[in-house]
């Protein structure tokens, strides 16, 4: 997992602060079911929190359907389905963490 504080590639209107944005998180396959995604994301909105900055946001391919039911019912929020080249399908999702 990373935690960034700027992500242009698919956040290019967020002021600097605005949010810190949770990137490349994934459990070894022996290991998932085990309640560890959410760990690791609770312990990024604790980051957020700590930085005093009121969002988490992060995108992900928007055909990993079982990747954006973790998202989901970790209290992620879809905001909008975007293509980019060659017709890629990404989703972007928001936590307001205040």
């Amino acid at each position: 997992m990373a935690i960034t504080d700027e992500d242009k590639k698919y956040w290019k209107e967020d002021k600097a602060g605005e949010a810190l944005y949770l990137h490349k998180l994934a459990v070894k396959q022996n290991f998932r079911g085990m309640g560890i995604s959410s760990e690791l994301i609770n312990y990024a909105k604790k980051i957020t929190i700590i930085s005093g900055i009121k969002s988490l946001k992060l995108d992900c391919n928007a055909d990993r359907l079982k990747l954006r039911n973790i998202y989901q019912n970790n209290g992620f929020e879809l905001v909008e389905t975007i293509y980019m080249d060659n017709n890629y399908k990404m989703a972007l999702y928001v936590m307001d963490v205040t």
